[in-house]
C-alpha cells in the first residue's frame, strides 16, 4: 500500500468515525474492519505513534506533543477510538480477493 492509499485510509476512516464513532463508543454499533484495514492500521500506528514495550497490553496513552501533520493527527484520533470501541469485527478477505474487491461486493467500507 503506497502512502497516498494509507493516507487515504486514514482520512476516510477518522471521518467516518468522527461522523458517526458515537454509536460505535456507546456500543449500539459494532465497527467492521477488513483484516488487511486493521493489519495496515496497526503498522501505521507503529510506525508514526510507537514504539511500544514488549508485551505491552491494555490502553496506551499517547504522548501530548504537537502533531507533525495533519494526517498523524488523525492517527492519534483513530488509535484512540479504536481502543475504546466496545465491538469490533474483524472481517477476512476472501482467497485471491484484494481489499478493494472486498468492499466493493461486502458493501462495507474497510
Amino acid at each position: 500500500m503506497t502512502t497516498a492509499q494509507r493516507d487515504s485510509l486514514v482520512w476516510k476512516l477518522a471521518g467516518l468515525l468522527r461522523e458517526s464513532g458515537d454509536v460505535v463508543l456507546s456500543g449500539c454499533s459494532t465497527l467492521s474492519l477488513l483484516t488487511p484495514t486493521l493489519q495496515q492500521l496497526n503498522h501505521v500506528f507503529e510506525l508514526h505513534l510507537g514504539p511500544w514495550g514488549p508485551g505491552q497490553t491494555g490502553f496506551v496513552a499517547l504522548p501530548s506533543h504537537p502533531a507533525d501533520s495533519p494526517v498523524i493527527l488523525q492517527l492519534q484520533f483513530l488509535f484512540d477510538v479504536l481502543q475504546k470501541t466496545l465491538s469490533l469485527k474483524v472481517l477476512g478477505v476472501g482467497k485471491g480477493q484484494d481489499v478493494q474487491g472486498a468492499q466493493e461486493n461486502d458493501g462495507r467500507w474497510g
